[in-house]
């Protein structure tokens, strides 16, 4: 029943899509890829790793399909958001461009880029091991 649900609710969105949006629903899409990477970096720091295992491994073949139909359902609802409000989906694109491009810079060209990289790096344990006496580019007469 909840394949037949998940079904029924992709081939509505898709219609309203097609009705709605007609052939502007390419602009959306190649937007929603910009949201489709900050949801699934948002999504590892959230959802338990052993959660995904657990749902994978003890899912039956029928809810795996409708979790994909569920799946493609919301990116079909984050294209009519975005083809609702494309100005503020536009806004929030930059705004997580412009995160992005901080976070490579705080990885990649600020002197403390080794300390930032291992807060971001929990699987090797690197976190524990960071110093916040340790000089990190600081001058002690200038701070």
């Amino acid at each position: 029943m909840y394949l037949l649900l998940s079904v029924s609710l992709l081939w509505w969105l898709l219609a309203y899509v097609e009705e709605k949006q007609g052939s502007h629903w390419v602009k959306s899409a190649l937007l929603a890829v910009v949201f489709l990477a900050a949801l699934g970096l948002v999504s590892v720091f959230l959802v338990p790793r052993q959660f995904i295992q657990n749902l994978s491994r003890r899912s039956s073949r029928v809810m795996k399909f409708a979790f994909v139909f569920n799946y493609l359902a919301c990116l079909l609802l984050i294209e009519i958001m975005i083809g609702e409000w494309w100005a503020r989906a536009l806004i929030l694109a930059g705004l997580l461009g412009v995160t992005w491009l901080g976070s490579w810079l705080l990885c990649r060209v600020w002197p403390m880029a080794q300390q930032v990289r291992g807060i971001y790096d929990q699987a090797q344990g690197n976190w524990e091991q960071f110093d916040p006496s340790a000089p990190q580019g600081r001058k002690g007469r200038f701070d």
